[in-house]
């Protein structure tokens, strides 16, 4: 996997358990361009807690998590998605109401 910018903080885990993120940013900057992200519906994509997050060219598929599958986003920043396909995830908790199946945002500019 390549990235086109990061000026944040960014984790790749290579074996997320079932209900975490394989991508989780903390801080900062991240721009991904031309990227296939499939979670094989073993866990969630996206966890963002930075700054701004801009996708462009990318494909999403196959996550599955508590809340957004594809990307979860609850503390602020902005999120940009250009050009791109979110396919076939799943959010699987109901308490909360609709939580996303692709995308759970809570305090972020999409």
């Amino acid at each position: 996997m390549s990235f086109e910018s990061v000026s944040g903080f960014v984790t790749i885990q290579t074996d997320p358990s079932s209900g975490d993120y394989g991508i989780v940013i903390t801080a900062g900057t991240v721009d991904f361009t031309d990227i296939t992200i499939n979670g094989d519906t073993n866990c969630g994509l996206i966890d963002f807690g930075g700054t701004e997050l801009n996708l462009n060219y990318m494909v999403l598929e196959n996550g599955e998590a508590e809340l957004g599958g594809a990307i979860y986003a609850d503390t602020g920043g902005t999120i940009t998605i250009a050009h791109s396909i979110i396919q076939n995830n799943l959010a699987t908790d109901e308490s909360y109401g609709p939580t996303g199946g692709a995308i759970y945002i809570d305090l972020v500019n999409l």
